[in-house]
């Protein structure tokens, strides 16, 4: 420490002494001008002396933390003019102390608004500020007294203002407490980022439940539409059901006419059958009439005929009426179909009410869950509005916050610039105590200088002046920058009660939300259970539709058919009935036919029998003469034996002529008559015939109903083939005559006979051998009928010519012989009855 003080005294001294040197050298200025500072060497001011540099450095080192670095010490102020100082070491230690304290405090005023901030980004932590004050500062801020008064031309310092390092010490809790506002301020960040995830998480959350509405709007949406394709199938099949009873109505309504068609077939059978009746008593009555007639045979077998054609219309009848029960029967099976169809109505019915009220219930859910999710919509729109609001607040307080950093770093940059100024003022001060120490051996001299150094008192006065009103700026600036955090804290405590509200808002919507969610939840396993059992119904339902469709197409089949069957047995009335009429009609005609025959017949037999009394008559008369040419012929004996001309013979010979005339005249009464009868029988058997193919065609026209009626075609009646095969055994001399030809029957028969080249082979050969014996009968015929008249005539001659030779026959007898042989129906057996096969039953009349 002594080489120090001894090293700087030497240095003030050799400043002291140049300093006087260049005072000479300038014109004598004395030492009472002070306004003038001295001019200080620059090799002077930036390096001094080894010692002293090495004293220094650790000395602010350890007494000032707040001191920069050697490097920038002297950067952002000038150096203090120390060599005044250490040039005057004679000065008195009085005024060195005096001036000490302020050099200490007299940096230069423009050194804190000259600096700029450095940093261009706000750090949230700043450097410690809060240093304790160096002791330097601290220990020698008092005024010390001089040992020894000045001299009398030494004016006396003014006195010292209030020390620097109190303001310090004021803005340390200032600045610990924008410390604790800075770092609030940051966990005020923090909680609003948090929140601002929690809002966003809530957001997100919101946003899956409208996703999760949304699926459910379309799961309802999809069962809406399952519901009207429901509904619309109900309808479809109660339509169906209702077209399915309109057919039922429909066929019940065809039944019922087909009934009445039945009721009335069984009224003409039953006019028919009263006919019948009449026609067998009238048929009895005839036979009854006619027992000594050959006719009667002919009359039995169309009783045959008859009784046969009504047995075929009692088959006839026995078929309608099963038809009738098979009609019944389907009737009884639509009827209990109508039945099931009305019962499988009324459950789709109660189907369709449940339905409608699941439709309904559903309905009611819909507008509910659409009721809350708008409810969830406009709290999240509210939310996500004040959402937004938290976040426009939240940057503005941001912003804020960033400006209040900004200018909080600035201040702190300020305070650091400051910080350093005093490091500086304390070194100076340090400096100045170290000089102040040197220089109390120097006071003398320091006295005489004490003028010159007024101007720098003034100007650190000045500079002191400055740095209060910078401190009272800062302080303003403080005072600004705590009315701002108050704001801040003010906003922040807002945003946390908003921020709490939400909060409290948050959980309640989440806790509702939740519900909301568990109800949906809940609410869409119901749907899903409700759907699961609608799809089954459906697939029931489609089913049931299904079998209902494919009942539908048998019933329209079966009624399609029924009505085909229907229409074309209406039809085959109609013409039945028409055919009923046209037949009634011809059968009236031949009746009226029938009866003209008859008449004319008993009109025959009438003149037969007046004829057979006259031919009685004539066998009388034929007798008498017998007895007569008896008489004669013993008196042609008697005359024979007597020579007298023979006038017997003359008289019997014309006696025989008159007779044979009366004879042949009688024989040709009885062929007209014969012929007549044969004529009227020719034409009774035509009518036969017509009536028998009337039958004929009406059991065809049966036959053809009965197969339109039940699908297939009836073989025709055995009863019908044994009344033909009846009817065409009958012996044809009763029916027709050589020149009588048989109308045919179909045109079938009447194309296989008249074209005998589309016949087979073995039908033309047993044609050819039918034909052969027809003609070797009608040759033998010929030759008998020949041989008999030739021998009845033969006869005659020889009963004539042999006269009493031999016993020859009365005239009564060869008169009966001829009678019987008139008499004699003409083919009357079996054996003149040929059978052609090739005309399939037709008969061929010799």
């Amino acid at each position: 420490m002594e080489d120090d003080r001894a090293a700087k005294a030497a240095r003030a001294k050799a400043l002291l002494n140049k300093r006087r040197q260049q005072k000479a050298g300038g014109g004598g200025g004395g030492t009472g001008s002070g306004t003038n500072s001295p001019v200080i060497p620059p090799a002077r001011l930036s390096s001094p002396g080894p010692s002293a540099a090495a004293t220094a450095a650790p000395s602010g080192s350890s007494k000032h933390p707040f001191s920069p670095p050697p490097g920038r010490q002297d950067a952002g102020t000038p150096p203090i003019e120390r060599s005044p100082l250490r040039g005057r070491a004679a000065e008195s230690q009085r005024a060195t102390r005096a001036v000490s304290p302020e050099v200490a405090l007299s940096p230069r005023a423009s050194t804190p608004r000259a600096s700029t901030p450095r940093a261009s980004t706000p750090s949230l932590v700043s450097p410690p500020i809060h240093a304790p004050v160096p002791k330097a500062l601290s220990g020698r801020n008092r005024p010390f007294s001089p040992p020894s008064p000045a001299p009398a031309s030494a004016p006396t310092p003014p006195p010292a203002p209030a020390p620097a390092p109190e303001p310090v010490e004021d803005l340390r809790p200032i600045l610990n407490s924008q410390q604790q506002t800075i770092s609030l301020l940051v966990a005020e960040k923090a909680s609003l980022t948090a929140s601002l995830e929690q809002l966003e998480g809530f957001e997100q959350k919101s946003r899956e439940a409208d996703a999760l509405l949304e699926e459910r709007q379309h799961l309802i949406d999809d069962l809406g539409h399952k519901i009207t394709a429901l509904e619309a199938e109900l309808k479809a099949a109660s339509e169906a059901a209702a077209e399915a009873a309109t057919r039922e109505r429909q066929m019940a309504d065809k039944q019922r006419e087909l009934e009445r068609d039945f009721d009335l077939t069984k009224r003409s059978a039953a006019d028919l059958r009263s006919q019948f009746e009449q026609c067998t008593a009238r048929i009895r009555e005839v036979e009854e009439q006619l027992q000594s007639d050959d006719r009667v045979e002919n009359l039995e077998k169309s009783l045959c005929g008859t009784q046969d054609r009504a047995e075929s219309l009692e088959f006839q009848l026995s078929k309608s009426k099963q038809a009738y029960a098979k009609l019944k029967a389907e009737r009884d099976a639509m009827e209990e179909e109508s039945r099931n169809r009305a019962a499988s109505e009324e459950e789709w019915k109660a189907k369709h009410a449940d339905l409608s009220d699941q439709h309904a219930t559903s309905l009611q859910e819909l507008q509910s869950v659409s009721a809350n999710r708008d409810s969830l919509q406009t709290s999240v729109s509210n939310l996500e509005s004040q959402v937004r609001q938290g976040q426009d607040s939240l940057a503005q307080a941001q912003q804020e916050l960033s400006a209040a950093t900004e200018e909080l770093a600035a201040r702190t940059r300020q305070l650091q610039s400051v910080h350093a100024e005093l490091g500086v003022v304390s070194r100076r001060a340090e400096d100045a105590e170290k000089s102040q120490n040197e220089l109390q051996s120097e006071n003398g001299g320091l006295m005489a200088s004490l003028g010159e150094l007024r101007s720098k008192v003034v100007e650190l006065t000045q500079d002191k002046v400055d740095l209060g009103e910078t401190v009272d700026e800062l302080r303003k600036t403080i005072r600004e920058r705590d009315l701002k955090v108050e704001e801040l804290r003010s906003l922040v405590a807002e945003l946390r009660m908003q921020e709490e509200e939400r909060e409290m808002a948050r959980v309640s919507e989440s806790a509702k939300y939740q519900g909301e969610r568990e109800d949906l939840v809940r609410q869409t396993e119901g749907l899903n259970q409700t759907i699961a059992e609608l799809e089954a119904e459906l697939q029931s339902s489609h089913a049931g539709v299904r079998e209902l469709e494919i009942e539908r197409g048998s019933l329209r089949q079966a009624v399609s058919r029924s009505e085909g069957e229907a229409q074309r047995a209406k039809q085959a009335s109609e013409g039945i009935a028409a055919e009923m009429t046209i037949l009634e009609e011809q059968l009236q005609e031949q009746r009226r036919l029938y009866e003209e025959a008859r008449a004319a017949a008993d009109e025959g037999q009438a003149e037969l029998k007046r004829l057979q009394t006259e031919v009685d008559a004539k066998d009388d008369q034929i007798a008498e003469l017998q007895d007569q040419v008896d008489e004669y012929m013993a008196i042609a004996k008697a005359a024979a034996e007597k020579p007298e001309p023979d006038l017997t013979e003359e008289m019997l010979s014309s006696i025989r002529q008159q007779h044979a005339l009366e004879l042949s005249s009688a024989r040709s009464q009885i062929r007209t008559l014969e012929s007549s009868v044969h004529e009227e029988q020719n034409k009774a058997h035509n009518l036969q015939l017509q009536v028998s193919a009337l039958e004929d065609q009406i059991a065809e026209l049966r036959a053809a109903q009965r197969g339109i009626a039940s699908k297939s075609p009836l073989p025709r009646p055995v009863a019908l083939a044994r009344t033909q095969s009846s009817d065409w055994s009958i012996p044809t001399g009763r029916r027709s005559s050589f020149g009588d030809t048989r109308p045919p029957l179909s045109a079938k028969r009447t194309n296989s006979a008249l074209h005998p080249a589309m016949m087979t082979p073995e039908a033309q050969h047993k044609r050819q051998v039918s034909l052969s014996m027809l003609k070797a009968r009608i040759e033998s015929e010929r030759s008998a009928a020949a041989a008999s008249l030739n021998g009845s005539t033969s006869s005659l001659r020889t009963m004539a010519e042999e006269g009493p030779r031999a016993p020859t026959p009365g005239l009564h007898d060869i008169y009966q012989v001829a009678q019987h042989a008139f008499k004699r129906p003409q083919f009357g057996d079996e054996s003149h009855v040929f059978w052609c096969h090739a005309c399939r039953g037709d008969l061929v009349v010799l």
